[in-house]
């Protein structure tokens, strides 16, 4: 820690000069900005307030005091375009998940990240449709000219717009009352577990962002074979930073919830196959 006094600038011009007691008050109040440039008799050159490590506790004490910064979809006020602060928020939440899930502001409701969610969901299927119908019809034929129509009924043209907006909306919805019944299950959970504090709204808001943005990486080469562990790990943490929790007590929620969704699925396709078989 330098005893010289410092001398601060900004924007090119000298401010005033203070004492190590004086700028540490003035950080951690929030009455200087970490961003300030600063000098002591002793050095060669200029600083940053914030990257000087006898400041650290000051500059650390001004942004827990300061109001969290909203995600770039729940800004009403951006100047940005709707698709702009869409991507935006999904670089956020793929690439800075502590700061995105740390920082929710309290007073924006989780109806804005199912609003989100849905997006993600309307985009991703468009998307991954255009990507691999041309593979899916060209399966589908292969396995009607080998193994005949009985089991495999030849799909029709590869475009069908109208099976296109079923698969979107359809499967958008479902997508949607999915969300709603995990965040609703995972929330039950986290209480058992004495978590999840925060309340459901949180649980949600959490999962749809985590979900929508994992829609994505579900589309890329061999993404959908990974994506199921991707998922616990980013959900984990998602929960564990939006309701200040240790790590281990949302991973076994997610853990127990996706051990519920799979028994749900298998039961589903062994009735499926079940129901299919029989009119044979």
């Amino acid at each position: 820690m330098s005893q010289a006094p410092y001398h601060l600038a900004a924007t090119g011009q000298s401010l005033r000069v203070l004492s190590y007691s004086e700028v540490e008050s003035g950080l951690a109040t929030g009455r200087l900005d970490p961003a300030t440039w600063s000098w002591c008799e002793t050095e060669v050159q200029w600083q940053e307030l914030s990257r000087r490590p006898e400041f650290a506790h000051a500059v650390q004490a001004a942004r827990m005091m300061a109001p969290p910064a909203p995600l770039a979809w729940e800004d009403a006020g951006a100047s940005r375009s709707y698709l702009k602060r869409y991507f935006r928020t999904l670089k956020e939440v793929l690439f800075r998940p502590q700061k995105t899930f740390r920082e929710f502001k309290p007073e924006v409701t989780p109806w804005a990240a199912v609003r989100w969610f849905g997006l993600s969901a309307m985009l991703s299927l468009l998307v991954g449709f255009g990507l691999y119908s041309p593979l899916i019809y060209w399966v589908r034929q292969s396995l009607a000219q080998k193994f005949g129509t009985v089991l495999f009924a030849d799909s029709g043209p590869m475009v069908n717009l109208s099976y296109l907006l079923r698969a979107i909306f359809g499967g958008s919805l479902v997508l949607g009352l999915w969300l709603l019944v995990g965040a609703s299950v995972l929330q039950v959970i986290l209480k058992i577990l004495q978590a999840g504090q925060k309340g459901w709204g949180v649980t949600l808001r959490t999962l749809a962002y985590v979900l929508g943005a994992y829609l994505w990486v579900a589309l890329l080469p061999c993404g959908s074979l990974f994506v199921p562990i991707l998922l616990v790990i980013a959900a984990t943490r998602a929960l564990a930073f939006a309701h200040a929790e240790p790590e281990w007590k949302p991973l076994i929620a997610v853990l127990v919830f996706a051990g519920i969704t799979l028994i749900s699925t298998l039961a589903w396709l062994f009735y499926s196959a079940a129901k299919f078989f029989s009119n044979f």
